[in-house]
């Protein structure tokens, strides 16, 4: 995912992420242990702790870094249609890595875990872009519309992602509380 120059230990936790898509394609997810990822990434149980406390640590560490590399870069550096494509499409290159995150039913999952993040994503930056904490009835609006919105997402990417982003982008458009639309759509 990452275009920048990476440090010795962003190197390793994306080895170890590349490890887990591996034992993915192989075992379902409540069956791939730790040992399982360091055999295939050729590092020490203990070099896997020492960036991570458990396999759906590595989860959370993947899906933050989807995040910082789009969402949170909206109205610094890129439009909401260009965080929102990105992401989509950095998702749809990793298909099935994230169907498999998808799957995962236990509470540590993406599937129930997406929806509560990417609604303290939008609030962080409508706060970060306009200085303003959401009144309650914008806070339901925005839930409603992160609930649907990575819900619709997780159905693209579990039936292989055959859909054109651009439909997504604009479904996502449409469906941006009315509030949301003038922040987000005016940022940059």
């Amino acid at each position: 995912m990452g275009t920048m120059t990476m440090s010795a230990s962003d190197r390793t936790k994306w080895s170890i992420v590349d490890a887990l898509e591996h034992a993915l394609t192989e075992k379902a997810f409540c069956k791939i242990s730790v040992a399982d990822i360091t055999d295939y990434c050729h590092i020490a149980r203990q070099t896997f702790y020492n960036h991570f406390l458990d396999k759906y640590d590595v989860i959370d560490w993947v899906y933050a870094q989807l995040i910082k590399q789009t969402t949170c870069r909206i109205g610094i550096d890129m439009t909401w249609e260009e965080a929102t494509s990105a992401k989509l499409s950095v998702m749809k290159s990793k298909q099935k890595l994230f169907s498999a995150l998808y799957n995962i039913d236990t509470n540590e999952g993406l599937k129930r875990n997406e929806p509560r993040k990417v609604y303290d994503y939008y609030v962080a930056n409508i706060a970060r872009l306009t200085g303003k904490k959401l009144d309650a009835l914008e806070s339901s609006l925005l839930k409603i519309y992160c609930y649907g919105a990575t819900h619709l997402a997780m159905e693209w990417i579990m039936q292989g992602a055959q859909e054109p982003i651009e439909i997504l982008i604009e479904a996502n458009k449409q469906a941006l509380p009315l509030f949301a639309q003038r922040i987000f759509l005016a940022a940059i």
